[in-house]
Protein backbone atom coordinates (compact mmCIF):
# COMPACT_ATOMS: atom_id res chain seq x y z
CA UNK A 1 0.00 0.00 0.00
CA UNK A 2 1.35 2.97 -0.62
CA UNK A 3 1.86 5.73 1.24
CA UNK A 4 0.00 8.61 1.88
CA UNK A 5 0.50 12.32 -0.31
CA UNK A 6 1.21 14.54 2.12
CA UNK A 7 1.69 18.22 -0.17
CA UNK A 8 3.20 20.15 3.04
CA UNK A 9 5.91 17.44 3.41
CA UNK A 10 7.22 17.45 -0.31
CA UNK A 11 7.34 21.41 -0.11
CA UNK A 12 9.70 21.05 2.99
CA UNK A 13 11.41 18.80 0.98
CA UNK A 14 11.83 21.31 -1.84
CA UNK A 15 13.23 23.47 0.04
CA UNK A 16 15.72 21.61 1.99
CA UNK A 17 16.42 20.39 -1.58
CA UNK A 18 17.07 23.91 -3.21
CA UNK A 19 18.84 25.57 -0.25
CA UNK A 20 21.95 26.94 -2.05
CA UNK A 21 23.89 26.39 1.35
CA UNK A 22 23.41 22.42 1.36
CA UNK A 23 26.07 20.71 -0.25
CA UNK A 24 23.76 19.41 -3.15
CA UNK A 25 24.81 15.78 -4.45
CA UNK A 26 22.37 14.94 -7.65
CA UNK A 27 20.37 11.39 -7.59
CA UNK A 28 21.99 8.19 -9.02
CA UNK A 29 19.90 7.45 -12.23
CA UNK A 30 17.84 4.41 -11.68
CA UNK A 31 16.55 3.55 -15.23
CA UNK A 32 19.75 3.51 -17.70
CA UNK A 33 16.78 4.10 -20.53
CA UNK A 34 16.18 7.31 -19.58
CA UNK A 35 18.74 10.46 -20.53
CA UNK A 36 20.25 11.93 -17.02
CA UNK A 37 19.59 15.05 -15.67
CA UNK A 38 23.09 17.17 -15.19
CA UNK A 39 22.99 19.06 -11.22
CA UNK A 40 21.23 22.58 -12.64
CA UNK A 41 18.80 20.40 -14.52
CA UNK A 42 17.74 18.38 -11.46
CA UNK A 43 17.84 21.47 -9.21
CA UNK A 44 15.98 23.32 -12.05
CA UNK A 45 13.13 20.12 -11.60
CA UNK A 46 13.04 20.93 -7.48
CA UNK A 47 13.15 24.78 -7.33
CA UNK A 48 10.34 24.70 -9.84
CA UNK A 49 8.25 21.72 -8.76
CA UNK A 50 5.03 23.60 -7.15
CA UNK A 51 5.44 26.41 -9.57
CA UNK A 52 3.22 27.37 -13.52
CA UNK A 53 7.21 28.06 -14.97
CA UNK A 54 8.40 28.98 -18.27
CA UNK A 55 11.84 27.49 -19.27
CA UNK A 56 13.94 29.61 -21.27
CA UNK A 57 17.16 27.75 -22.39
CA UNK A 58 19.83 28.99 -24.23
CA UNK A 59 20.36 27.13 -27.39
CA UNK A 60 22.43 23.95 -27.39
CA UNK A 61 21.65 23.39 -23.41
CA UNK A 62 19.45 20.40 -23.95
CA UNK A 63 15.76 21.72 -22.79
CA UNK A 64 14.42 18.41 -24.36
CA UNK A 65 16.66 16.58 -21.48
CA UNK A 66 14.26 18.37 -19.44
CA UNK A 67 11.21 17.92 -20.43
CA UNK A 68 11.71 14.50 -20.96
CA UNK A 69 12.07 13.88 -17.04
CA UNK A 70 9.00 16.33 -16.94
CA UNK A 71 7.42 13.10 -19.05
CA UNK A 72 8.69 10.87 -16.79
CA UNK A 73 7.45 12.40 -13.46
CA UNK A 74 3.97 12.20 -14.80
CA UNK A 75 4.30 8.84 -16.06
CA UNK A 76 1.63 7.77 -13.72
CA UNK A 77 -1.63 6.53 -13.39
CA UNK A 78 -2.83 9.13 -10.64
CA UNK A 79 -2.13 11.84 -12.77
CA UNK A 80 -3.19 13.49 -16.12
CA UNK A 81 -0.44 14.98 -18.00
CA UNK A 82 -1.13 16.93 -21.64
CA UNK A 83 1.53 17.45 -23.84
CA UNK A 84 0.89 19.89 -26.84
CA UNK A 85 2.45 22.10 -29.51
CA UNK A 86 4.69 18.93 -30.67
CA UNK A 87 6.01 18.55 -34.42
CA UNK A 88 6.13 14.82 -35.34
CA UNK A 89 10.23 14.65 -34.72
CA UNK A 90 9.53 15.62 -31.19
CA UNK A 91 7.29 12.76 -30.64
CA UNK A 92 9.20 10.00 -31.67
CA UNK A 93 11.97 11.02 -29.82
CA UNK A 94 10.42 11.42 -26.34
CA UNK A 95 7.45 8.65 -27.10
CA UNK A 96 10.81 6.21 -28.13
CA UNK A 97 12.52 7.36 -24.40
CA UNK A 98 9.35 6.53 -22.71
CA UNK A 99 8.41 3.32 -24.19
CA UNK A 100 11.54 1.94 -23.03
CA UNK A 101 10.69 2.38 -18.89
CA UNK A 102 9.61 -0.22 -17.50
CA UNK A 103 5.72 -0.51 -17.70
CA UNK A 104 5.16 -1.44 -14.12
CA UNK A 105 6.32 1.55 -12.71
CA UNK A 106 5.69 4.12 -15.64
CA UNK A 107 2.62 4.71 -17.11
CA UNK A 108 3.04 3.91 -20.82
CA UNK A 109 2.47 7.15 -23.18
CA UNK A 110 -0.40 7.93 -24.87
CA UNK A 111 -1.27 9.63 -28.49
CA UNK A 112 -4.39 11.17 -29.00
CA UNK A 113 -5.37 11.99 -32.70
CA UNK A 114 -8.04 11.87 -35.04
CA UNK A 115 -7.27 8.21 -35.11
CA UNK A 116 -8.99 7.49 -31.72
CA UNK A 117 -12.58 8.26 -31.37
CA UNK A 118 -14.33 9.82 -29.30
CA UNK A 119 -15.30 6.72 -27.04
CA UNK A 120 -11.56 5.81 -26.76
CA UNK A 121 -10.56 9.34 -25.74
CA UNK A 122 -12.71 9.15 -22.94
CA UNK A 123 -11.64 5.76 -21.82
CA UNK A 124 -7.67 7.03 -22.36
CA UNK A 125 -8.49 10.13 -20.26
CA UNK A 126 -9.58 8.34 -16.98
CA UNK A 127 -6.39 5.58 -17.64
CA UNK A 128 -3.80 9.15 -16.43
CA UNK A 129 -0.62 9.66 -18.05
CA UNK A 130 1.02 11.48 -19.88
CA UNK A 131 -0.77 12.23 -23.23
CA UNK A 132 0.62 13.67 -26.56
CA UNK A 133 -2.59 14.85 -28.40
CA UNK A 134 -3.34 17.58 -31.30
CA UNK A 135 -4.85 21.14 -30.39
CA UNK A 136 -7.87 21.07 -32.16
CA UNK A 137 -9.13 17.59 -30.58
CA UNK A 138 -7.53 18.85 -27.39
CA UNK A 139 -9.93 22.59 -27.97
CA UNK A 140 -12.83 20.36 -28.96
CA UNK A 141 -12.91 17.93 -25.73
CA UNK A 142 -12.41 21.44 -23.78
CA UNK A 143 -15.22 23.17 -25.17
CA UNK A 144 -17.81 19.89 -25.14
CA UNK A 145 -16.78 18.48 -21.16
CA UNK A 146 -15.48 15.56 -22.77
CA UNK A 147 -12.26 15.67 -20.77
CA UNK A 148 -12.23 15.73 -16.69
CA UNK A 149 -10.46 19.37 -16.64
CA UNK A 150 -10.26 19.14 -13.07
CA UNK A 151 -8.73 15.54 -13.19
CA UNK A 152 -5.61 17.52 -15.74
CA UNK A 153 -2.69 17.68 -13.55
CA UNK A 154 -0.46 19.57 -16.11
CA UNK A 155 -0.49 21.02 -19.51
CA UNK A 156 3.33 20.47 -20.65
CA UNK A 157 3.80 22.81 -23.62
CA UNK A 158 7.17 22.47 -25.96
CA UNK A 159 8.31 25.49 -28.23
CA UNK A 160 6.51 27.81 -26.34
CA UNK A 161 8.27 30.64 -27.88
CA UNK A 162 5.83 29.13 -31.04
CA UNK A 163 2.48 30.63 -29.09
CA UNK A 164 3.97 34.48 -29.91
CA UNK A 165 2.07 33.55 -33.58
CA UNK A 166 -0.71 31.20 -32.70
CA UNK A 167 -4.00 31.50 -30.81
CA UNK A 168 -5.14 28.04 -30.68
CA UNK A 169 -2.83 26.66 -27.83
CA UNK A 170 -3.30 29.94 -26.11
CA UNK A 171 -6.98 29.48 -26.21
CA UNK A 172 -6.96 26.15 -24.77
CA UNK A 173 -4.95 27.46 -21.90
CA UNK A 174 -7.39 29.83 -21.32
CA UNK A 175 -9.92 27.28 -21.02
CA UNK A 176 -7.85 24.88 -18.74
CA UNK A 177 -7.24 27.93 -16.46
CA UNK A 178 -11.30 28.66 -16.38
CA UNK A 179 -12.21 24.97 -15.63
CA UNK A 180 -9.17 24.31 -13.38
CA UNK A 181 -7.50 26.78 -11.28
CA UNK A 182 -5.17 24.65 -9.33
CA UNK A 183 -3.84 22.89 -12.53
CA UNK A 184 0.11 23.29 -13.76
CA UNK A 185 1.36 24.85 -16.60
CA UNK A 186 4.92 24.55 -17.47
CA UNK A 187 6.43 25.71 -21.08
CA UNK A 188 9.88 24.96 -22.18
CA UNK A 189 11.98 26.72 -25.02
CA UNK A 190 15.43 27.07 -25.98
CA UNK A 191 15.20 29.81 -29.06
CA UNK A 192 15.33 32.74 -26.66
CA UNK A 193 16.12 35.26 -29.72
CA UNK A 194 13.00 34.17 -30.80
CA UNK A 195 11.13 36.92 -27.81
CA UNK A 196 13.65 38.83 -27.38
CA UNK A 197 11.77 42.11 -28.84
CA UNK A 198 10.07 44.77 -26.77
CA UNK A 199 6.94 43.25 -25.19
CA UNK A 200 7.30 39.65 -26.40
CA UNK A 201 8.39 37.92 -23.30
CA UNK A 202 5.18 39.52 -21.49
CA UNK A 203 3.02 38.27 -24.22
CA UNK A 204 3.83 35.30 -23.97
CA UNK A 205 3.53 35.10 -20.41
CA UNK A 206 0.20 36.07 -20.76
CA UNK A 207 -0.75 33.44 -23.31
CA UNK A 208 0.42 30.95 -21.26
CA UNK A 209 -1.03 31.98 -17.93
CA UNK A 210 2.36 31.65 -15.72
CA UNK A 211 3.56 33.21 -13.23
CA UNK A 212 7.28 32.41 -12.89
CA UNK A 213 9.88 32.64 -15.73
CA UNK A 214 13.00 31.04 -15.31
CA UNK A 215 16.05 32.15 -17.89
CA UNK A 216 19.26 29.60 -18.35
CA UNK A 217 21.75 31.60 -20.05
CA UNK A 218 25.17 29.87 -20.51
CA UNK A 219 26.65 32.33 -18.11
CA UNK A 220 24.22 30.61 -15.44
CA UNK A 221 25.83 30.04 -12.21
CA UNK A 222 24.88 26.19 -12.29
CA UNK A 223 26.08 25.60 -15.99
CA UNK A 224 29.20 26.67 -15.36
CA UNK A 225 29.55 25.04 -12.08
CA UNK A 226 28.30 21.76 -13.79
CA UNK A 227 30.23 22.03 -17.00
CA UNK A 228 33.28 22.99 -16.25
CA UNK A 229 33.61 19.52 -14.44
CA UNK A 230 34.49 18.21 -17.88
CA UNK A 231 35.55 20.93 -20.13
CA UNK A 232 36.06 19.95 -23.72
CA UNK A 233 39.48 20.68 -25.38
CA UNK A 234 39.30 22.59 -27.96
CA UNK A 235 42.02 23.75 -31.20
CA UNK A 236 40.81 26.84 -32.84
CA UNK A 237 42.20 27.50 -36.82
CA UNK A 238 42.68 30.37 -38.20
CA UNK A 239 42.15 30.24 -42.06
CA UNK A 240 42.90 33.38 -44.17
CA UNK A 241 40.64 34.20 -47.28
CA UNK A 242 42.18 34.81 -50.71
CA UNK A 243 41.65 38.85 -51.86
CA UNK A 244 39.13 37.85 -54.52
CA UNK A 245 37.15 35.33 -52.18
CA UNK A 246 36.90 38.34 -49.52
CA UNK A 247 35.47 40.84 -52.65
CA UNK A 248 33.18 37.94 -53.76
CA UNK A 249 31.60 37.59 -50.14
CA UNK A 250 31.77 41.33 -49.72
CA UNK A 251 29.71 41.82 -52.28
CA UNK A 252 27.31 39.70 -51.90
CA UNK A 253 26.59 41.24 -48.66
CA UNK A 254 26.26 44.56 -50.17
CA UNK A 255 23.10 43.31 -52.62
CA UNK A 256 22.06 41.59 -49.48
CA UNK A 257 22.20 44.42 -47.67
CA UNK A 258 20.30 46.90 -50.17
CA UNK A 259 17.68 44.34 -50.41
CA UNK A 260 16.66 44.04 -47.08
CA UNK A 261 16.94 48.11 -46.78
CA UNK A 262 14.77 48.69 -49.52
CA UNK A 263 12.36 45.85 -48.10
CA UNK A 264 12.21 47.49 -45.00
CA UNK A 265 11.35 50.80 -46.45
CA UNK A 266 8.72 49.94 -48.99
CA UNK A 267 7.36 48.22 -45.77
CA UNK A 268 6.04 51.55 -44.47
CA UNK A 269 2.29 51.18 -44.61
CA UNK A 270 2.65 48.32 -42.37
CA UNK A 271 5.07 49.79 -40.31
CA UNK A 272 2.75 49.88 -36.98
CA UNK A 273 2.63 46.13 -36.58
CA UNK A 274 6.39 45.02 -37.72
CA UNK A 275 8.53 48.45 -36.85
CA UNK A 276 9.25 47.13 -32.73
CA UNK A 277 10.83 43.56 -34.15
CA UNK A 278 12.44 44.48 -36.92
CA UNK A 279 13.70 47.62 -35.18
CA UNK A 280 15.13 45.40 -32.37
CA UNK A 281 17.31 42.96 -33.90
CA UNK A 282 20.79 44.17 -35.60
CA UNK A 283 20.60 44.58 -39.33
CA UNK A 284 23.52 42.40 -40.11
CA UNK A 285 21.84 39.53 -38.43
CA UNK A 286 19.51 39.70 -41.74
CA UNK A 287 22.73 38.47 -43.84
CA UNK A 288 22.33 34.70 -42.41
CA UNK A 289 18.73 34.38 -40.98
CA UNK A 290 16.06 35.75 -41.97
CA UNK A 291 14.56 38.65 -40.17
CA UNK A 292 11.29 39.01 -38.80
CA UNK A 293 10.14 41.49 -41.11
CA UNK A 294 10.71 38.65 -44.01
CA UNK A 295 8.49 36.40 -41.78
CA UNK A 296 5.61 38.71 -40.76
CA UNK A 297 5.59 39.57 -45.16
CA UNK A 298 5.84 36.61 -46.03
CA UNK A 299 2.31 35.09 -43.91
CA UNK A 300 0.46 37.47 -46.58
CA UNK A 301 2.77 37.13 -49.72
CA UNK A 302 -0.52 36.94 -51.80
CA UNK A 303 -1.62 40.20 -50.64
CA UNK A 304 1.90 41.76 -50.91
CA UNK A 305 2.54 44.09 -53.93
CA UNK A 306 4.78 42.98 -56.62
CA UNK A 307 8.27 44.87 -55.66
CA UNK A 308 7.89 43.29 -52.03
CA UNK A 309 7.67 40.24 -53.36
CA UNK A 310 10.14 40.36 -55.93
CA UNK A 311 12.57 41.57 -52.35
CA UNK A 312 11.74 38.83 -50.72
CA UNK A 313 12.69 36.04 -53.16
CA UNK A 314 15.92 38.43 -53.66
CA UNK A 315 16.60 38.19 -50.15
CA UNK A 316 15.98 34.38 -50.04
CA UNK A 317 18.09 33.80 -53.27
CA UNK A 318 21.24 35.93 -51.95
CA UNK A 319 21.49 34.65 -48.73
CA UNK A 320 21.77 31.11 -50.01
CA UNK A 321 24.23 32.55 -52.23
CA UNK A 322 26.50 33.74 -49.54
CA UNK A 323 25.94 30.51 -47.19
CA UNK A 324 26.99 28.65 -50.53
CA UNK A 325 30.24 31.06 -50.65
CA UNK A 326 31.10 31.25 -47.37
CA UNK A 327 30.87 26.86 -46.86
CA UNK A 328 31.61 25.86 -50.51
CA UNK A 329 33.66 27.27 -53.39
CA UNK A 330 33.96 29.14 -56.33
CA UNK A 331 32.49 27.07 -58.93
CA UNK A 332 29.43 26.29 -57.45
CA UNK A 333 29.22 30.04 -56.76
CA UNK A 334 29.10 30.78 -60.54
CA UNK A 335 27.32 27.91 -61.35
CA UNK A 336 24.38 29.34 -59.21
CA UNK A 337 25.10 33.06 -60.69
CA UNK A 338 24.85 31.53 -64.61
CA UNK A 339 21.92 29.78 -63.83
CA UNK A 340 20.18 32.94 -62.40
CA UNK A 341 21.14 34.82 -65.59
CA UNK A 342 20.01 32.50 -67.74
CA UNK A 343 16.28 31.91 -65.96
CA UNK A 344 14.20 34.09 -67.73
CA UNK A 345 11.08 33.34 -65.15
CA UNK A 346 14.13 33.56 -62.34
CA UNK A 347 15.24 37.29 -63.74
CA UNK A 348 11.44 38.49 -64.39
CA UNK A 349 10.58 37.91 -60.78
CA UNK A 350 14.22 39.56 -59.60
CA UNK A 351 14.23 43.02 -58.62
CA UNK A 352 16.82 43.47 -61.44
CA UNK A 353 20.26 43.03 -58.69
CA UNK A 354 22.25 41.79 -61.34
CA UNK A 355 22.10 44.26 -63.40
CA UNK A 356 23.41 46.38 -60.91
CA UNK A 357 27.32 47.88 -61.15
CA UNK A 358 27.62 45.53 -57.72
CA UNK A 359 26.17 42.77 -59.70
CA UNK A 360 28.71 42.80 -62.57
CA UNK A 361 31.36 43.07 -60.42
CA UNK A 362 30.43 39.80 -58.50
CA UNK A 363 30.28 38.03 -62.03
CA UNK A 364 33.43 38.81 -62.92
CA UNK A 365 34.93 37.97 -59.84
CA UNK A 366 33.53 34.89 -59.55
CA UNK A 367 34.38 34.10 -62.91
CA UNK A 368 38.13 34.92 -61.86
CA UNK A 369 37.84 32.88 -58.54
CA UNK A 370 36.52 29.69 -60.98
CA UNK A 371 39.04 30.36 -63.56
CA UNK A 372 36.04 30.03 -66.50
CA UNK A 373 38.19 31.01 -69.10
CA UNK A 374 40.59 28.05 -68.73
CA UNK A 375 40.08 24.80 -69.80
CA UNK A 376 42.22 23.19 -66.96
CA UNK A 377 40.31 22.24 -63.91
CA UNK A 378 42.14 24.50 -62.05
CA UNK A 379 40.49 27.59 -59.96
CA UNK A 380 40.89 28.77 -56.57
CA UNK A 381 40.03 26.21 -54.13
CA UNK A 382 38.81 26.84 -50.61
CA UNK A 383 41.37 27.25 -47.95
CA UNK A 384 39.57 25.26 -45.77
CA UNK A 385 40.55 22.32 -47.80
CA UNK A 386 43.78 22.38 -47.63
CA UNK A 387 43.38 23.17 -43.65
CA UNK A 388 41.62 19.80 -43.36
CA UNK A 389 44.26 17.57 -45.15
CA UNK A 390 46.71 19.18 -42.55
CA UNK A 391 44.46 18.10 -39.96
CA UNK A 392 44.00 14.93 -41.08
CA UNK A 393 47.35 13.75 -41.60
CA UNK A 394 48.19 14.88 -37.84
CA UNK A 395 45.63 12.87 -37.16
CA UNK A 396 46.83 10.02 -38.42
CA UNK A 397 50.20 10.57 -37.33
CA UNK A 398 49.29 10.69 -33.68
CA UNK A 399 49.56 7.11 -31.41
CA UNK A 400 46.46 6.09 -29.84
CA UNK A 401 47.23 3.29 -26.99
CA UNK A 402 45.30 -0.07 -27.74
CA UNK A 403 43.38 0.44 -23.93
CA UNK A 404 42.07 3.98 -25.32
CA UNK A 405 40.93 2.45 -28.66
CA UNK A 406 37.02 2.37 -27.88
CA UNK A 407 35.02 -1.01 -29.66
CA UNK A 408 34.06 0.72 -32.93
CA UNK A 409 37.77 2.21 -33.48
CA UNK A 410 38.68 5.61 -33.36
CA UNK A 411 36.95 7.46 -35.17
CA UNK A 412 37.23 11.82 -36.48
CA UNK A 413 33.88 13.29 -37.15
CA UNK A 414 33.34 16.24 -39.19
CA UNK A 415 30.24 18.51 -38.70
CA UNK A 416 29.42 20.73 -42.00
CA UNK A 417 26.25 23.15 -43.03
CA UNK A 418 23.99 21.21 -44.96
CA UNK A 419 23.78 18.13 -46.38
CA UNK A 420 24.97 20.04 -49.76
CA UNK A 421 28.35 20.45 -48.29
CA UNK A 422 28.48 16.71 -46.79
CA UNK A 423 28.14 15.80 -50.57
CA UNK A 424 30.80 17.87 -51.03
CA UNK A 425 33.17 17.09 -48.57
CA UNK A 426 32.65 13.14 -48.76
CA UNK A 427 33.76 13.36 -52.40
CA UNK A 428 36.74 15.52 -51.29
CA UNK A 429 37.59 12.62 -49.04
CA UNK A 430 37.08 10.01 -51.46
CA UNK A 431 38.73 10.99 -54.36
CA UNK A 432 41.28 13.81 -53.68
CA UNK A 433 41.53 17.81 -53.93
CA UNK A 434 42.68 17.47 -57.81
CA UNK A 435 39.91 15.35 -58.67
CA UNK A 436 36.99 17.44 -56.50
CA UNK A 437 38.39 19.99 -58.46
CA UNK A 438 37.50 18.37 -61.98
CA UNK A 439 34.15 17.68 -61.26
CA UNK A 440 33.53 21.22 -60.19
CA UNK A 441 34.60 22.68 -63.01
CA UNK A 442 32.89 20.28 -65.40
CA UNK A 443 29.45 22.11 -63.97
CA UNK A 444 30.64 25.60 -65.46
CA UNK A 445 33.09 24.47 -68.74
CA UNK A 446 34.19 21.37 -70.58
CA UNK A 447 37.18 20.15 -69.01
CA UNK A 448 40.59 18.78 -70.35
CA UNK A 449 43.16 16.48 -68.20
CA UNK A 450 42.28 13.85 -65.82
CA UNK A 451 44.53 14.15 -62.58
CA UNK A 452 44.45 11.13 -60.30
CA UNK A 453 42.19 10.00 -57.63
CA UNK A 454 44.25 10.67 -54.23
CA UNK A 455 42.19 10.37 -51.49
CA UNK A 456 42.65 12.10 -47.64
CA UNK A 457 41.42 9.82 -46.07
CA UNK A 458 40.54 5.80 -46.33
CA UNK A 459 37.62 5.36 -48.77
CA UNK A 460 36.03 2.33 -47.16
CA UNK A 461 36.27 3.98 -43.95
CA UNK A 462 34.15 7.40 -44.85
CA UNK A 463 30.52 6.96 -43.40
CA UNK A 464 28.39 10.12 -44.48
CA UNK A 465 25.26 10.76 -42.38
CA UNK A 466 22.45 12.72 -43.92
CA UNK A 467 19.91 15.76 -41.43
CA UNK A 468 17.67 12.98 -42.52
CA UNK A 469 19.45 9.90 -41.26
CA UNK A 470 20.19 11.57 -37.84
CA UNK A 471 17.04 12.46 -37.48
CA UNK A 472 14.13 10.40 -36.57
CA UNK A 473 12.86 8.94 -39.72
CA UNK A 474 9.27 8.67 -41.02
CA UNK A 475 9.33 4.32 -40.82
CA UNK A 476 10.95 4.46 -37.19
CA UNK A 477 8.36 7.19 -36.05
CA UNK A 478 5.60 5.17 -37.29
CA UNK A 479 6.94 1.82 -35.74
CA UNK A 480 6.86 4.14 -32.28
CA UNK A 481 3.35 5.32 -32.54
CA UNK A 482 1.56 2.24 -34.18
CA UNK A 483 3.33 0.15 -31.26
CA UNK A 484 1.93 2.55 -28.80
CA UNK A 485 -1.53 3.05 -30.82
CA UNK A 486 -1.85 -0.74 -30.66
CA UNK A 487 -1.33 -1.25 -26.50
CA UNK A 488 -4.09 1.59 -26.18
CA UNK A 489 -6.39 -0.28 -28.30
CA UNK A 490 -5.78 -3.79 -26.17
CA UNK A 491 -5.93 -1.15 -23.22
CA UNK A 492 -9.49 0.54 -24.44
CA UNK A 493 -10.57 -3.32 -25.30
CA UNK A 494 -9.30 -4.37 -21.63
CA UNK A 495 -11.90 -1.43 -20.02
CA UNK A 496 -14.68 -2.20 -21.99
CA UNK A 497 -14.36 -5.96 -20.98
CA UNK A 498 -14.39 -4.96 -17.28
CA UNK A 499 -16.98 -2.77 -17.53
CA UNK A 500 -19.16 -5.62 -18.77
CA UNK A 501 -17.93 -8.10 -16.91
CA UNK A 502 -18.67 -5.50 -13.51
CA UNK A 503 -22.50 -4.99 -15.02
CA UNK A 504 -22.76 -8.70 -15.06
CA UNK A 505 -22.07 -8.78 -11.74
CA UNK A 506 -24.47 -6.18 -10.99
CA UNK A 507 -27.18 -8.22 -12.42
CA UNK A 508 -29.88 -7.52 -14.36
CA UNK A 509 -31.29 -3.44 -14.29
CA UNK A 510 -34.01 -3.70 -12.65
CA UNK A 511 -37.03 -2.59 -14.68
CA UNK A 512 -40.03 -3.21 -12.95
CA UNK A 513 -39.90 -2.77 -9.18
CA UNK A 514 -43.17 -4.92 -8.90
CA UNK A 515 -41.00 -7.93 -9.10
CA UNK A 516 -39.38 -7.06 -5.43
CA UNK A 517 -43.35 -6.24 -4.03
CA UNK A 518 -42.26 -2.34 -4.40
CA UNK A 519 -44.73 -0.01 -6.33
CA UNK A 520 -43.57 3.27 -7.70
CA UNK A 521 -45.54 6.47 -5.69
CA UNK A 522 -45.90 7.98 -8.78
CA UNK A 523 -47.59 5.54 -10.67
CA UNK A 524 -49.93 4.54 -7.37
CA UNK A 525 -50.67 8.33 -7.71
CA UNK A 526 -51.28 8.39 -11.26
CA UNK A 527 -53.81 5.40 -10.75
CA UNK A 528 -55.35 6.86 -7.61
CA UNK A 529 -54.61 4.13 -5.47
CA UNK A 530 -54.49 4.97 -2.21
Amino acid sequence: MEPEFDPNKVKKEVVLEADPAVEYHPPIEAFPEAVPLLEHEHRLMLDNLTRDTLFVFAGGLGVERLFLHYLMLYSSRKLLALVINTTDQDEAFFLSKLNALPADQFTPPKILNADVSIADRLSLYLQGGVHFITSRILMVDFLTDRIPAKMVAVILVYRAHQLLNTFQDAFILRLYREKNKEGRVRAFTDQPQAIAGLGQLQRLVDRLYVRHVRLVPRYDEGVVETLSKSEPTSIELGIDLPGAMRRCISLISDLLKVCLRELKQSAVRVKSQIEEDAESEAFNSGLYFVTELERRLRLKRSYLPDRQQRLLQDCEFLRNLLRIAETRDACTVLSKLTWFSKDKEALEHSSGWLFTPTGNRLMAVSQELASALSPRPEFAEPPKWTALQGVLDEIRELYVSPEEVPPGGPSVVIFVADDASQLQLTDLLKRGIARTKMDLKKSIRTVTGDPDIRPLWDPDQVFPFYTKEMEETEGSRKDVVGNIQKNQKEATRAVKKRKKVAETLVGIKQRNLEHFGIMRYRRTVEKGLP
